[in-house]
């Protein structure tokens, strides 16, 4: 069980920890409410261990900048139906998730299902062009 992206980045000796121990402390990884609102489409990845019932907050969430890196090395695999950020903020957790847990709909409860904004531009686009047609 891991309890934090620090715990399991030290277990596995992996090169971010050796990078942030060089400058001392213990590795950071959640986010802000201002990162959350920038990084809103980005995947939702747990940064450590939670309780069920637990009420999501941007502190809760993996600093969506080092998913790649993490899932490069094997430590996390994104599956196709794992939320987005602004998703789950403000969700309940059904279920008890350790760090680097993909946030799903199984384990997330009252979730906000994001618009697809191309989609909607593309909406708005074919509405304006058959108001041009009719004029």
């Amino acid at each position: 069980m891991y309890h934090s992206t620090d715990h399991i980045l030290r277990s596995v000796g992996h090169r971010l920890y050796r990078r942030k121990k060089r400058i001392g402390g213990m590795i950071k990884l959640a986010i802000t409410k201002e990162q959350a609102m920038e990084h809103k489409d980005s995947y939702a990845i747990t940064c450590c261990r939670f309780e069920e019932g637990t009420v999501i907050e941007p502190s809760h969430i993996e600093d969506p900048n080092l998913i790649p890196d993490l899932e490069e090395s094997g430590l996390i695999e994104i599956p196709e139906d794992c939320l987005k950020i602004g998703e789950v903020l403000g969700a309940i957790l059904k279920k008890t998730v350790d760090a680097l847990t993909p946030l799903t709909p199984d384990l997330v409860e009252g979730y906000t299902k994001l618009e697809d904004v191309s989609q909607e531009e593309i909406k708005e686009e074919e509405i304006l062009v058959n108001k041009v047609k009719k004029t």
